[in-house]
């Protein structure tokens, strides 16, 4: 089960919104940690949003996104 899940974080966070992340705005720096993705202070709503459409789009539901 872990592998799968594992496998699924991956393809969401790297294969769908970092992938639109680079493809629609390249300018945003972005960097990946496991299921986290961390940017710089002025484009967090923007990666926020992406991660709540994406979801949306990937599950069928939204994900519970937390600022740190």
């Amino acid at each position: 089960i872990a592998y799968i899940t594992q496998e699924i974080e991956s393809d969401f966070v790297l294969g769908t919104v970092s992938k639109r992340i680079v493809s629609d705005r390249p300018e945003v720096p972005i960097f990946t940690i496991h299921d986290a993705i961390y940017t710089t202070r002025e484009h967090v709503e923007y990666v926020y949003q992406v991660m709540l459409e994406e979801s949306l789009a990937y599950f069928g539901k939204t994900i519970r996104v937390e600022e740190e």
